[in-house]
């Protein structure tokens, strides 16, 4: 009897020890002791492949739940390097991360399977000092995580934070254009130069046409939104560019403004998609040279790319066959790049430059005193507070002259309608008239530059 009770007290102790040892899933992430790269193109839009490599203690830490979960964090939390250029985390602040708790806990430890897969039930482990390394490749459903964090106010909703979506516009680039004759020639201020002619050689070139339209048709499969190069010259009356003119009122000097250019009068759209390809012959057969280069129309910045790609050879001749046939692996990963510049406009502000002058003849500079300010702080606070976080770079300050870079505004207006660069001027003109009876003027150069000339209208 004596026996019988000692062996049950022993077992209580010991059943009591292990219930309070924590799980080894919470062990085993608690150090999130990870790195993850980009491990290619995933199979199906919304996704991402991962290499993960995770540390772990023991043995029994060992398998692909680490792995899952680790890939899970760090799309969430860390982001990673691609092939070409870095993802950003989908939570977009670390704050985050410690105010939701309790739901991130559950998802990593309770829901993980649910967002991430591996495709081969593979992984390799080797020995290490400290334990063990288990490295495999993942498949994270990064597009049904966003939506589940929107769900949870977690992150902002993309689609619903404006009303305009991102446009693209499919364009051959300047190389292309030169050596198919589409160029045409002009002078600026006494030196030759040139430029591409986008409307002959949309009315010339019927390859051109193919190739635009298959890239269009990749495009709007994947959810993007397209303007078609044709019609936007169609749509668009051709003006020649106009140049702007101001006089300081210091040293009488003339200060020149960049013209109006005319393709970014023609061609209304938020990212510029160039192409450029090259078909070659190959025996009987013919393959395609590439590019795709994805820049941000208010910027001029690279957003995504395929520097250069080559399509396996075929027996096809038509040039938006070839194309398709060598774009695809590579578009899935090109669209996410596209994304999530768009998730950073819509999150962060679009970027845009804002430029102020003064007229020769206006009675008012940006050292003029209003209620005890200059007018250069006055302008300097309305920026700071239109602004989304307060994003912008005051590069330059002077009695005539100011100039904001890198500053970054609201995709729409409280009314829901879009903001460009342009609109951001013209409300800074109605303050500046309806506050101060300032008269002003705005001139804009293209979709991410305006300039506000003060001193008449």
């Amino acid at each position: 009897m004596v026996k019988t009770r000692i062996l049950f007290l022993l077992f209580c102790i010991l059943h009591s020890a292990f219930c309070i040892i924590p799980s080894t899933a919470s062990a085993k992430t608690k150090g999130w002791d990870y790195e993850i790269a980009s491990a290619g193109v995933a199979r199906a839009d919304g996704y991402y492949l991962l290499r993960v490599s995770a540390n772990v203690d023991s043995k029994k830490d060992i398998g692909l739940d680490i792995l899952k979960k680790c890939a899970i964090h760090g799309v969430l939390f860390r982001g990673f390097t691609g092939a070409r250029e870095s993802e950003k985390p989908i939570v977009d602040s670390p704050q985050k991360e410690q105010q939701h708790a309790s739901f991130f806990q559950n998802l990593l430890e309770q829901q993980y399977a649910n967002y991430a897969t591996s495709l081969d039930q593979n992984y390799q482990t080797i020995k290490t000092a400290n334990g063990y390394r288990v490295t495999g490749v993942i498949q994270v459903a990064k597009d049904q995580l966003r939506s589940l964090l929107e769900q949870e106010g977690i992150v902002a909703s993309v689609r619903s934070s404006v009303k305009k979506p991102l446009t693209i516009m499919v364009v051959p680039m300047d190389h292309w254009c030169q050596e198919r004759g589409f160029w045409e020639a002009f002078e600026d201020q006494g030196s030759i130069k040139g430029r591409p002619d986008y409307e002959r050689a949309v009315q010339d070139s019927r390859e051109l046409m193919a190739v635009i339209s298959k890239i269009n048709t990749m495009l709007s499969d994947r959810g993007i939104t397209l303007q078609h190069l044709s019609q936007a010259i169609k749509s668009n009356t051709r003006r020649a560019g106009r140049q702007l003119i101001t006089t300081s009122r210091t040293s009488g000097a003339q200060l020149e403004k960049s013209s109006i250019d005319e393709l970014n009068m023609q061609v209304k759209a938020d990212i510029i998609l160039y192409v450029d390809w090259e078909i070659i012959q190959v025996g009987p057969k013919h393959k395609v040279n590439y590019m795709l280069d994805a820049i941000d129309a208010y910027t001029d910045k690279q957003v995504a790319g395929i520097p250069q790609g080559t399509g396996m050879p075929s027996f096809s001749t038509d040039a938006g066959a070839l194309i398709e046939e060598a774009v695809v692996a590579n578009m899935d990963g090109f669209v996410s790049r596209l994304q999530s510049h768009f998730q950073d406009c819509v999150e962060s502000g679009r970027e845009i430059t804002l430029e102020i002058g003064v007229f020769e003849n206006s009675p008012t500079n940006l050292e003029t005193e209003f209620g005890g300010d200059e007018l250069s702080e006055i302008i300097n606070d309305w920026v700071a507070e239109n602004t989304v976080n307060h994003q912008f770079n005051t590069a330059e300050t002077s009695e005539t002259t100011m100039l904001f870079t890198n500053t970054r505004i609201p995709m729409s207006k409280e009314n829901g309608t879009a903001l460009d660069a342009r609109g951001f001027a013209q409300e800074l003109r109605k303050h500046l008239r309806n506050k101060y009876q300032i008269e002003s003027k705005v001139y804009d150069s293209k979709l991410g530059y305006a300039q506000l000339i003060i001193g008449e209208k």
